[in-house]
Order: structure tokens, then sequence, then C-alpha cells
């Protein structure tokens, strides 16, 4: 995966917005805002990136 996200960050420079966060962090924080009404309540398993510009986040 490291070597994907070397191979984008050259290819865009600064308009490659996503990166690396605390993962810890942003579970805890997704698992208090989605509740049991929610469709996608217990299926995300794992936080990989997040995008700096957008706020978005890859699961």
């Amino acid at each position: 995966m490291k070597k994907i996200w070397d191979n984008l960050i050259n290819k865009y420079g600064e308009d490659f917005y996503w990166g690396y966060f605390d993962s810890k962090a942003y579970m805890k924080k997704l698992k208090f805002e989605l509740t049991k009404k929610h469709p996608l309540y217990n299926m995300i398993e794992c936080f990989i990136e997040k995008c700096f510009f957008t706020d978005d986040a890859l699961f």
C-alpha cells in the first residue's frame, strides 16, 4: 500500500490531499456517529486513509 501511496503523491504532488490519520480516534468517532439506524452500522471494520481537503475517508 505504501508504494501505491508514494506513486500517487509523486504523480499528483500538492493536488493529492489524501494521507494517514489516527485510525483509532477516527474509528471511535465513526462508531459514535453511526447509530443502529444507519445502514453501515457494525459493517466497517477498519480505517485506511483520509482526505484532508474534503474530510472524506476510505474504510
